[in-house]
């Protein structure tokens, strides 16, 4: 278990480097947040703002990262519970 701190300046980190790398760094940088923190939702809200910055604003592709940001969530939270039994 992190500390909330470490959390905090770890989102704030993720924030910065939505708008100083490429779409491809900083979604990994996100995505390691799931491996780093339980229940780690601010995954979708960085999709959200991928979508924003990102996405075309027409066709199938408009949400596409926030959508992968919760399926990845939900399939981090069904993983961590069949580990942890």
């Amino acid at each position: 278990m992190k500390s909330p701190f470490f959390r905090l300046i770890f989102d704030i980190l993720i924030f910065c480097l939505i708008f100083l790398l490429p779409w491809w760094l900083s979604g990994l940088a996100a995505l390691s947040g799931l491996f780093l923190f339980d229940g780690y939702i601010e995954i979708i809200v960085f999709g959200f703002i991928f979508d924003l910055l990102f996405s075309p604003s027409f066709g199938i592709f408009k949400y596409l990262f926030m959508t992968s940001g919760l399926i990845l969530f939900c399939l981090e939270m069904l993983f961590k519970q069949k580990i942890r039994r």
